[in-house]
C-alpha cells in the first residue's frame, strides 16, 4: 500500500486535504482575536494569498473570514470544535 493510501485509510482523507483542514481550523481559532488582521492570520497558517485563504475558508466554514470573525464568540467557537 502506498503512503497516501495508508494515510487515507488511517485518517479518512487525503494528506493535503487533512493539512488544509488543520490550517483552516487554526485560522478559525486565530480569528477570534480581532486585533490580528485577516491577512496576518492567512500568512500565519501558511497561505501566501489572502484571496486563496478567503476562498478556502468560505468553502470550509460557509462564511468569509471577516463574517466568521463578526459572529458572536460562542458561535465561532462551536464551528471550530465541530469542524464545520
Amino acid at each position: 500500500m502506498l503512503p497516501n493510501e495508508r494515510f487515507r485509510a488511517a485518517f479518512g482523507t487525503p494528506p493535503m486535504t487533512f493539512v488544509c483542514e488543520q490550517r483552516l481550523r487554526r485560522a478559525a481559532e486565530l480569528l477570534v482575536d480581532r486585533s490580528t488582521n485577516v491577512g496576518a492570520v492567512a500568512a500565519r497558517v501558511g497561505f501566501s494569498s489572502r484571496a486563496h485563504f478567503s476562498t478556502a475558508f468560505r468553502k470550509q466554514y460557509a462564511s468569509t473570514p471577516g463574517e466568521y470573525r463578526c459572529q458572536p464568540l460562542g458561535g465561532g467557537a462551536a464551528n471550530v470544535s465541530a469542524g464545520n
